[in-house]
This record gives structure tokens, sequence and C-alpha cells, in this order.
């Protein structure tokens, strides 16, 4: 699933910081919890949207271990925020980036020094050489692992415990809309 923003207002410039309001998506309704993936809070704009294809946010979450990850309906999910509601709660995941989205993403950073700048100048430090969690899993659908991808190798690997990879949230958006 790719979140793709819907505003009035978004014809962002590349390197513009963009502070989006809240989106959410449900993605499981389980008795009194559901789940959800949400954009919010501050992006850099990596891609500006054309006639021809989305543009594209992106924000640094830091690092995380795979503790810290479970699986709703198949998919990665991190208890980010959480709302309590009148009968039951919601837990809400920035939603982890597919592996082609991530390396369109750290192809296009690599190619431009003054994004990485912004990153930096907006206190989301990564290194695009790094390692990244993806929403691709390895497993069977009940015994789902996180696997994350090295940059500097090209790889996808099982992630293993104790270790910390970035995660980013990417969010799409068109021209005009």
């Amino acid at each position: 699933m790719n979140m793709i923003i819907d505003s009035n207002d978004s014809n962002w410039r590349l390197g513009e910081l963009v502070c989006l309001k809240w989106n959410d998506e449900q993605i499981k309704k389980s008795g009194q919890k559901s789940y959800a993936y949400c954009a919010v809070s501050s992006y850099i704009c990596v891609r500006e949207a054309t006639d021809r294809q989305y543009g594209i946010l992106v924000k640094v979450l830091g690092k995380i271990s795979k503790e810290h990850i479970m699986f709703v309906n198949g998919e990665p999910f991190c208890k980010d925020e959480r709302e309590d509601l009148l009968k039951g709660k919601c837990y809400y995941s920035f939603p982890f980036p597919t592996l082609n989205a991530l390396k369109e993403v750290l192809e296009i950073v690599n190619s431009n020094e003054a994004l990485k700048g912004r990153f930096e100048a907006e206190s989301m430090k990564f290194n695009p050489a790094s390692t990244f969690w993806v929403r691709e899993a390895a497993g069977g659908f009940l015994s789902k692992k996180p696997q994350y991808y090295d940059a500097s190798s090209g790889q996808v690997c099982k992630a293993t415990a104790g270790t910390a990879h970035y995660r980013l949230s990417i969010a799409y958006f068109n021209k005009n809309k």
C-alpha cells in the first residue's frame, strides 16, 4: 500500500519541507482494536509531481530494531501512535516502503547533494548507503520475519536480533490534487 496524499495544496517543490496534516488509512479492525497507516508531520519533497508521475515525499523516522516491528494483515507495522476511542484503541504506523520505492528514493537522494543537505538541515539525518527496513518479509503468512535492504551491497537480508536499521516513510502526491 502506498500512502497517496490528498491535498488541495500539493505543488510542493524539490527540497521543500512539507508539514502534512493527518492522513490515515485503516488496514485492520479486530474487536476493540484497529490498525491504520498514517502520514503526518514533516516530510521533505524529493521529487516534484508532473503530469506524468507522482511527486515523492520522504520522512526519516530514525533507526529501530526488529523487536519493534509486528505484522498486521501480513504487513510490517510499528505502533507509532495510539488513539484511545470510546470502545477500544486505534494504533497507527507509518507504512514501510516497498523495496522498489526505497531504491527509487535512495537513487534520487544519492544523485542530489542539495537534497542530502536538506535532510541534514531538518535533523532527518541518514546515510543513503546504510540499511533500511522494507515492506517485503521473509517466511510464510503466519511466520513472517522483517527484512531490510543493505544499500551498500544491494542485498535484501533477514533481520537479526540486536541490529537497528533506518526506517523511512514515503508518501506520493499528484500535481494540483
